[in-house]
């Protein structure tokens, strides 16, 4: 099986917006929970696993998304481009890279980009 690894953020939200985007994203109940810098999430099942925390920069609250998914890269694309259409629909900056990768991690295909903004 294939395999995908993304990483990036959404911005312009709250704990509670990005919680109930990523949640319809997933189809699953998430709770944002309290962490030292604010909040965070966490998300696995067979096919995909997410950690979704909160940061700061310059001056900016932000949520960093990071995960992999096993499946093909246009697969992982399709379902990439429902979480930026989720956000677009909850007025949420999200920009998302992610790339096929092999056992170990390492990227064996070109990076993509996904923006819920033009």
């Amino acid at each position: 099986m294939q395999k995908v690894s993304f990483q990036g953020s959404i911005n312009r939200g709250n704990a509670t917006a990005v919680q109930t985007a990523l949640s319809s994203w997933l189809d699953s109940d998430l709770t944002m929970k309290v962490h030292y810098a604010g909040f965070e999430t966490t998300f696995e099942d067979d096919t995909i696993s997410i950690y979704c925390y909160q940061a700061y920069a310059d001056n900016d609250v932000l949520f960093l998304l990071e995960g992999s998914m096993q499946s093909e890269l246009p697969t992982a694309a399709a379902k990439l481009e429902s979480l930026a259409q989720i956000c677009r629909e909850s007025q949420l900056d999200c920009t998302v890279d992610y790339s096929e990768v092999d056992e170990d991690d390492d990227p064996i295909s070109d990076e993509f980009t996904i923006r819920s903004t033009s």
